[in-house]
């Protein structure tokens, strides 16, 4: 999941060519193909590129060797790599307080834009329903006293699974000017039924 990807097309003479991407900070796809050549000067006819993209040739009768010192060097730079994935919140907030206070106390701060982005909080809820728009969702999730609605920006398919389950939720919260205007809506960056919150 979280190595680099190299797809290869046979060319003309025996020779393989091949794309490479590489997708998390730390990895260095070229200085990988640098360390196959140093070790093994027979195996890449050319290659080019930056850290997380590049091209290459190698010999297609070296295919496997390639397979196996690619692997083990990558393998090498990831292991002091972290590849969890951190969100950054600004705030817990206990779900029965989200309310137009909370909006408001969000707007004080404003307005948002480049290099002050809109505050993004967690809270816990429970999930009562999924209504398929489109290609996203709303979602109908209960506090203690009342029903708050958010919109996801992904299929129901890949959430109704979650449905009557205790989830945390991650959200912008802004005000509608849909109907009824001026309720309260949230949009929700992502939604797990674990989270490991580090307060700093």
């Amino acid at each position: 999941l979280h190595k680099p990807t190299v797809i290869f097309n046979k060319s003309d003479n025996g020779v393989l060519v091949g794309s490479i991407r590489g997708i998390i900070d730390g990895i260095d796809v070229v200085k990988a193909l640098k360390d196959i050549e140093n070790e093994d000067d027979k195996i890449l006819v050319r290659f080019g590129g930056h850290k997380l993209a590049a091209g290459c040739s190698i010999y297609q009768d070296r295919l496997e060797d390639f397979i196996v010192m690619f692997n083990k060097i990558i393998g090498n730079q990831l292991v002091n790599i972290s590849t969890t994935k951190y969100l950054y919140v600004d705030a817990y907030i206990d779900s029965d307080a989200i309310d137009l206070s909370l909006f408001k106390s969000t707007e004080i701060i404003g307005p948002y834009g480049k290099n002050w982005d809109t505050p993004i909080f967690v809270s816990k809820v429970r999930l009562s329903a999924v209504i398929s728009i489109g290609s996203i969702s709303k979602l109908l999730l209960k506090t203690k006293h009342v029903t708050l609605e958010a919109m996801y920006m992904v299929p129901k398919e890949t959430i109704e699974h979650l449905v009557g389950e205790t989830v945390y939720i991650f959200y912008n919260i802004e005000i509608t000017s849909r109907i009824p205007a001026g309720s309260l809506e949230l949009y929700v960056q992502y939604m797990s039924k674990e989270c490991n919150l580090e307060f700093k």
